[in-house]
């Protein structure tokens, strides 16, 4: 299992900030997956573009910005999207053996949401910070 932070805030915002100044300015989720193929199946299960993050070039931290295409799809979704994605997600590779909890998942994912919609995180993107400091799936 591998814990990884979601952040929501602009580029520049990113740059400079370690992972525990990420926590206290900018909006986060977290969640714990059995690996990375977790994210592949959140694309399924959203009918989104592939999930696809680009690391971020001189930061503090190892962050990695998640392609405009997916955020968009998480930004217009609405609650019952999530919830419907979450139901789905819950039952696809590397969740299905493992009897994940689809309203956990579905918090999740809701709380992803709001760190990029709203008018107070217009023009947010969302960047990713990984345990393991490596994104290679």
């Amino acid at each position: 299992m591998m814990s990884v932070d979601f952040f929501g805030c602009k580029r520049e915002q990113i740059l400079t900030a370690t992972w525990d100044d990420a926590f206290e300015r900018f909006p986060a989720a977290g969640i714990t997956v059995p690996d990375l193929s977790a994210f592949t199946s959140l694309s399924e299960s959203l009918r989104a573009p592939a999930f696809s993050a680009t690391r971020v070039p001189m930061t503090v931290a190892p962050y990695y910005q998640l392609c405009e295409e997916f955020t968009a799809v998480i930004r217009k979704a609405d609650t019952e999207e999530l919830k419907d994605a979450a139901a789905t997600w819950a039952q696809l590779p590397p969740w299905d053996g493992l009897n994940a909890n689809a309203m956990d998942l579905a918090g999740f994912l809701l709380h992803l949401h709001s760190l990029v919609s709203g008018p107070q995180n217009d023009g947010n993107a969302i960047f990713m910070c990984l345990e393991s400091e490596e994104l290679s799936a």
